[in-house]
């Protein structure tokens, strides 16, 4: 994230990707789609998203409570479901 905030959008998703090749989790999935919906790229965002929405349904209890207990989450995840679905 803090490559997103620097502006470092190809470092940024460089970042992201090895991330999710270390360990796929919820958070970078959907932090990843929302870097790339900022950056214009709505078909990548939504594919990141959509593989959010799969992993929070695969984890059950593990992406519910990440989505719980962070509420900025759940509102990040409402606002992109609203412009990428």
């Amino acid at each position: 994230m803090a490559l997103s905030k620097l502006n470092d959008f190809e470092n940024s998703c460089a970042a992201y990707e090895k991330a999710i090749e270390l360990g796929d989790d919820v958070v970078t999935r959907l932090n990843f789609a929302i870097t790339l919906y900022n950056n214009d790229e709505q078909e990548k965002a939504r594919e990141h998203f959509l593989a959010f929405e799969r992993l929070v349904a695969e984890e059950g209890g593990a992406g519910s409570e990440a989505l719980a207990a962070d509420l900025e989450i759940g509102a990040k995840r409402e606002q992109l479901r609203a412009v990428l679905l």
